[in-house]
């Protein structure tokens, strides 16, 4: 007996799928993995950074020039922060350069001055309408005068463009914002962005056309995936910063921390100065955290300032100290991010906040968990009770969760948020994720469409999450919150917010007065446990009373009377409230507001306050012209930091970031082996 010979069917599969791999390299995968380390094809919007670009030679071209060091000056009067920003910067070619500067601040921030050192001369920015700004830039831009421009990107992402830098000429780039301070029971923190890491932009309206997050965020559309030039595993470190911060809260500082930095204070007259030891490198954010002495924790602070007939008020009120009793049953939904931006510390966080999580859970409570990448999975195909059976059914799910693929955070959201306003129990979603991704205004549109009766609860992940998008969705979940920024803060923050969501302290919350005339936020949240009530209020006249009500667990009533005349004037107060309504009126487009008025409106607050809007921006320019007509502008390139404790690989080469085929071309590749195994063991037929 003779076996037949022929064409073997297996040997032309796998030589088929071999040259599909390669053909990927030659094509896809080797342009993808230039497009995460090559500068050249940055664009000025896919920045999240700060990073000086200059106009290259084509339409969409920018590279950076090499930035010498950031200084950050924060001066904490009470409960606001000022902010001043300084970015030096030099040319140290014969060429003349136009360069655009894209930064991170923290999205409630108000940006009112900027201005551009060249030399001894310093040009002071003017606000403008957007459009109008623009051509005075243009103008100056091909006059060869020394111009910039100042434009917000998202909420939190700022450009400020530069025209005619000479050769050997250094600039320096100063940025001035105010923001509150945050608090969580007795702690107050600041947060300082110094990185956000590549975003993913997943298909659908905004990477293909024209969408109905394009009005509200035009700058974010047809970006397709979003990430600036990063430097490859053994690159060096680049773009040192230096920080100050003067402490001045205004009682006694008992416990004064730096999450992630190291730091050196010295107290002396009722200041605290902290500076960073030395220069560090801008690859996390700073967080620093500051508590009152024993004792001297405010129940309330109300701070006023009068300013053209009206009075606008920062209130911030701690929860009535109502005695504590058994939690209410609840319906908790844990949605977490398993992708591949979250590979490392990111993805072990995450999964010991979870468990955690999981762990409180009852057997009156019930509970799922959600996980996305590329793909949505759930434990259970519907919540169940928190019994021993299903919490040791969901600590194995637990044990299965890798970090890898893409950021798809739309269909996990979606699942965990049914639209439902009639659940039996207290209903609340808990996402955890580093969220960076571009489609933010997408998904608050999501939000806001599917949330009925439910919470959300957002727990930021790793050295640089999105921090913009989780607080934003969390103020409209009508939840709160919360940032886990290294592995030894999990228990605490989770214990913290678990003890809080089981413990609402007020609901229905309602501010009156005479001469109130506005609060934001509208309507106000729930009042919880180890949470603290902002808000910000415009009144009529100078002065007036305000009544602060709600309904305590029990539905019993409960009331605080607040006096603003008790108050002096606090300069800031204005613009920290103009800030709010924009925000709050830019929110409007994601529920369907008419963009003309909310234009009309942002760009009348904006003008009136001096403020950085989506439609109004900052323009400077120099009388004189300083670069000859007969020189042109060239291209320098610089790469940045990957955020500590991500995955180059994991970003970069997988999915997470390029959106590649690797995860289609691996399952391909087994499939047609199997098929080929199969075919060859069939041909061998005797004859």
């Amino acid at each position: 007996m003779r076996w037949k010979r022929s064409v073997d069917p297996g040997v032309v599969l796998v030589t088929l799928y071999l040259a599909l791999v390669l053909l990927f390299l030659l094509l896809g995968g080797a342009g993808a993995a230039g497009a995460a380390v090559d500068p050249g094809a940055v664009r000025p919007e896919t920045v999240r950074r700060g990073a000086l670009l200059v106009a290259g030679d084509g339409p969409e071209s920018f590279s950076p020039v090499p930035m010498l060091e950031m200084d950050v000056d924060i001066t904490v009067t009470g409960i606001v922060a000022r902010t001043r920003v300084r970015q030096r910067f030099r040319n140290d070619s014969s060429i003349w350069f136009e360069a655009l500067y894209v930064f991170p601040l923290p999205e409630e921030s108000s940006v009112d001055h900027m201005r551009l050192r060249v030399g001894d001369r310093i040009i002071t920015g003017r606000i403008r309408e957007k459009e109008a700004a623009r051509r005075i830039y243009e103008a100056a831009r091909q006059d060869g005068k020394r111009a910039s421009l100042l434009a917000r990107q998202r909420p939190n992402i700022f450009s400020v463009a530069v025209a005619n830098v000479g050769p050997g000429e250094t600039v320096t780039v100063e940025i001035e914002y105010q923001q509150v301070v945050a608090r969580q029971g007795k702690s107050f923190s600041l947060r300082f962005p110094m990185v956000v890491g590549p975003r993913y932009m997943p298909a659908g309206p905004e990477t293909g056309g024209p969408g109905p997050s394009d009005a509200a965020f035009p700058a974010v559309g047809v970006t397709g995936l979003i990430q600036p030039p990063v430097v490859a595993p053994g690159g060096a470190v680049v773009n040192p910063v230096r920080l100050h911060v003067s402490l001045a809260p205004g009682f006694g500082v008992g416990r004064v921390e730096s999450l992630y930095h190291g730091i050196t204070t010295e107290r002396k007259n009722g200041l605290i100065d902290i500076r960073f030891n030395g220069r560090v490198a801008a690859d996390r954010d700073f967080v620093l955290e500051w508590e009152p002495e024993q004792g001297r924790v405010p129940g309330a602070s109300l701070f006023a300032e009068h300013r053209g007939g009206e009075t606008f008020l920062l209130l911030m009120l701690t929860p009535p100290a109502t005695p504590l009793r058994e939690p209410l049953a609840r319906e908790t939904i844990f949605v977490l991010d398993n992708s591949g931006s979250m590979a490392g510390s990111s993805i072990r966080q995450a999964r010991a906040a979870l468990r955690y999580g999981v762990a409180m859970m009852r057997p009156r409570d019930r509970f799922n968990i959600i996980t996305f990448e590329s793909v949505t999975r759930s434990l259970f195909a519907s919540s169940r009770p928190g019994t021993r059976k299903n919490l040791l059914a969901a600590d194995r799910f637990i044990d299965t969760i890798r970090a890898r693929g893409g950021t798809e955070i739309r269909p996990a959201l979606a699942l965990a948020l049914d639209g439902r306003s009639d659940h039996a129990r207290l209903r609340q979603v808990v996402l955890l994720t580093d969220a960076c991704v571009g489609n933010d205004d997408e998904l608050l549109s999501l939000v806001a469409s599917r949330l009925g009766d439910t919470r959300l609860f957002t727990v930021s992940i790793g050295s640089a999450p999105n921090t913009s998008f989780m607080a934003r969705a969390a103020t409209m979940g009508r939840g709160a919150h919360t940032f886990i920024g290294k592995p030894d803060e999990v228990r605490e923050r989770m214990s913290g917010l678990f003890a809080m969501l089981g413990q609402p302290a007020v609901t229905h919350l309602r501010l009156s007065g005479d001469a109130m005339a506005e609060t934001l936020p509208a309507p106000l949240p729930d009042l919880y446990h180890g949470q603290v009530l902002t808000a910000l209020v415009r009144m009529r006249g100078e002065a007036g009373r305000l009544r602060l009500s709600g309904l305590l667990p029990d539905r019993t009533p409960w009331q605080v009377d607040l006096d603003s005349s008790r108050f002096g004037d606090r300069p800031g107060i204005a613009v920290l409230w103009a800030r709010k309504k924009m925000n709050s009126l830019m929110e409007g487009l994601v529920s369907g507001a008419d963009p003309d008025q909310v234009r009309r409106a942002v760009v009348r607050l904006a003008l009136a306050n001096h403020l950085v809007s989506r439609y109004t921006s900052l323009v400077a320019v120099e009388e004189q012209p300083a670069r000859p007509v007969d020189r042109t502008l060239r291209t320098h390139r610089q790469q940045v930091n990957l955020p500590a404790g991500w995955q180059y690989g994991m970003v970069f080469a997988g999915s997470a970031a390029t959106a590649t085929a690797w995860p289609l071309l691996l399952s391909t590749g087994f499939l047609l082996l199997a098929v080929a195994a199969l075919a060859a063991f069939l041909r061998r037929r005797p004859e």
